[in-house]
């Protein structure tokens, strides 16, 4: 057994090693689930074991087809490589969960599931599946944020708020109040849209006030969780505090280091935002109260009521760590995530953010050729978009939403003519071969600027 110990510390140190120089110099993506194990419904129904919060045996039965229909969209999900099954963040993020299930006496079979999914974000649908994002996972300083995370899913599950959501709104869909008032604006001659939003938004109301109840109790039943194990509760706040900027991006971008060079220069207007001269419509108008329409609570609030909690239990710091596996395996799953993101958006054929999220890693990973080989790629297939009269299939209209190097990507792409366009990629290409020559992909597209 100490062999096999000895050999397991081992291996994670030369992972550890492998890892840290991969992101250093270069990148090689992880491993993804390609197919999904389906069972039919009845073999489905007869493995299942699930803990309910109803006697109601239709209720049930309507969950457990509910269920069932999760098995098949999970099935898709891995078979469409939404899911890493890289073994060393699987078992990274299942040790995690495996602490706090044991030190809390929890017997339920719970699975983790890290996501390709940019969004930063985790979630519980259920199905005793912890979903956690890539997307939040490259915003993490330390591993007892991830444990709070995984504590707040994990309580979702446990207090059935799945389930009795997906039962409250099964019996609002009976309700005869309900459905007279959808008759009724089906009935109505003037007015139906205003109807309709009055209606959505007295429902949306209701449900937005039991989930942000929910989040709150998930909230406190984490630290409950937490505090039998050893990672510090603090943590729960400053992960709070990571997802209150989460949406935000201060980063900066110089497109003109990479882009430009000493025969073709970076157009200023190109990347100067443009006031917009609309002014028809009141976008206020078909617009819920923010403060009232959040599902989750404000994150000042839950910061509030996480510090109020931790007093309330007595908290003792001593003793408590931040990190219980090795910071660098920590590190790893950060670094892979940061990556990963990349190779959702090259799935996904968000060629733009691929341009723009590489130059905003080179920021941390000057030397990687990895991310100089996805710009290449990235505006190679914006080339092509261009002169194909097909770009706006795979970009998004410039938005307030995103951040402003994002942005000037997309102004970078709508301001430039063809052959501007088609000179920046060439002069990146050229410019950048001697560094990633060794890819195949680069090969083929240098060859085709310089066959010309």
């Amino acid at each position: 057994m100490k062999h096999i110990k000895l050999i397991t510390l081992l291996c994670l140190l030369l992972c550890n090693l492998f890892s840290a120089a991969q992101f250093k110099s270069d990148y090689t993506p992880v491993k993804y689930s390609s197919s999904g194990y389906k069972m039919n419904e009845n073999a489905f129904n007869k493995k299942l074991s699930v803990k309910y919060n109803t006697v109601d045996q239709a209720m049930i039965k309507k969950f457990n087809k509910y269920l069932y229909v999760l098995h098949r969209g999970y099935a898709a999900g891995a078979k469409g490589k939404q899911y890493i099954e890289e073994p060393f963040m699987k078992k990274y993020l299942k040790n995690i969960l495996d602490s706090v299930t044991i030190h809390n006496g929890l017997k339920e079979k719970f699975e983790i599931v890290c996501t390709r999914y940019a969004v930063p974000n985790a979630f519980n649908m259920g199905d005793y599946k912890l979903y956690i994002n890539i997307g939040i996972l490259e915003q993490l300083k330390n591993e007892s944020q991830l444990a709070f995370l995984i504590c707040h899913e994990l309580s979702h599950q446990l207090l059935f708020h799945v389930q009795d959501n997906f039962i409250a709104q099964e019996k609002l869909s009976k309700d005869k109040m309900v459905k007279k008032e959808i008759r009724d604006i089906n009935k109505a001659k003037y007015n139906k849209l205003d109807k309709t939003f009055q209606f959505l938004k007295n429902y949306n109301y209701d449900f937005a006030k039991y989930s942000r109840a929910n989040e709150e109790s998930a909230d406190s039943m984490a630290l409950a969780l937490l505090r039998k194990t050893d990672y510090d509760l603090r943590e729960g706040i400053t992960l709070m505090q990571i997802l209150d900027h989460a949406d935000e991006d201060s980063s900066k971008i110089d497109y003109t280091k990479y882009l430009e060079n000493a025969g073709h220069s970076i157009k200023p207007e190109w990347l100067i935002a443009k006031k917009n001269t609309l002014t028809f419509g009141n976008q206020k108008a078909l617009e819920f109260d923010k403060d009232s329409m959040k599902t989750h609570p404000d994150i000042p609030y839950r910061i509030k009521m996480i510090d109020s909690q931790i007093a309330l239990l007595k908290f003792e710091p001593e003793g408590k760590k931040v990190f219980m596996q090795s910071t660098a395996m920590f590190d790893s799953v950060v670094n892979t995530s940061k990556f990963e993101i990349i190779e959702t958006y090259l799935y996904r054929k968000r060629y733009a953010a691929v341009v723009y999220y590489s130059i905003l890693l080179l920021n941390e990973f000057p030397e990687n050729k990895y991310l100089y080989k996805n710009i290449a790629v990235g505006l190679n297939e914006i080339n092509k978009a261009i002169k194909k009269h097909t770009i706006q299939n795979f970009i998004p209209i410039e938005s307030d939403d995103f951040s402003e190097g994002y942005n000037q990507m997309l102004r970078i792409i709508d301001r430039t003519t063809v052959d501007e366009f088609d000179t920046l990629c060439k002069n990146y290409i050229t410019r950048y071969y001697p560094r990633i020559s060794s890819y195949p992909e680069i090969q083929t597209i240098y060859d085709g600027f310089t066959k010309k």
